[in-house]
């Protein structure tokens, strides 16, 4: 497995736990051990993300640079698999 789709799964693996996670504080707001999770993964979260756009281009066309043209077009799409 590349590095780049290693980095994906990682983003992936977060993502649902974030997700898990804010369901259950949707209903248990105060709970500590609830919020140091959210924390906890939603950090881990965003630096595998900036990692990903540093290494390998934006996820999102809100992550694109767009300083001297469009340029989210320009790479294949991050779900695409690269040969």
């Amino acid at each position: 497995m590349s590095e780049k789709s290693k980095l994906m799964k990682k983003i992936q693996m977060y993502s649902f736990l974030v997700t898990e996670v804010t369901l259950y504080l949707d209903t248990h707001k105060n709970c500590p051990h609830g919020l140091e999770y959210f924390r906890k993964y939603r950090d881990m979260y965003n630096a595998a993300v900036d990692e990903y756009v540093e290494r390998f281009g934006p996820l999102t066309a809100i992550q694109s640079s767009a300083e001297k043209c469009w340029d989210w077009t320009d790479a294949p799409w991050p779900w695409e698999k690269e040969d």
